[in-house]
């Protein structure tokens, strides 16, 4: 069986992570705030 590590977002993790909860805001009918912000280039 495969083991899954937990761990705390860190500034460094920003890149990833944000794409990923932008991902969901659109998901959830939200407006994108990370391509609003420029943080990424979400569509």
């Amino acid at each position: 069986m495969s083991r899954i590590l937990t761990r705390q977002a860190v500034l460094n993790d920003l890149e990833a992570v944000v794409p990923l909860f932008d991902a969901y805001r659109q998901f959830s009918r939200q407006f994108s705030t990370a391509a609003l912000w420029g943080l990424c280039a979400c569509h």
